[in-house]
């Protein structure tokens, strides 16, 4: 099974690649469309159980 590149996870943060997990983890939340939940004021949705069971 190939893995796409756009949802591989980022590679490790170890404290001297900072720059560069930053970009690549960006890159990669956005792509998983979940960006704006790192950005300020970002509303958490009320969870609905019943939406689980609608998709």
């Amino acid at each position: 099974m190939e893995v796409s590149s756009l949802t591989a996870a980022p590679s490790i943060l170890d404290g001297d690649n900072y720059e560069t997990w930053a970009v690549r983890m960006t890159v990669h939340l956005q792509a998983l469309d979940v960006w704006e939940a790192v950005e300020e004021n970002y509303e958490v949705p009320p969870w609905e159980p019943i939406q689980l069971w609608l998709k």
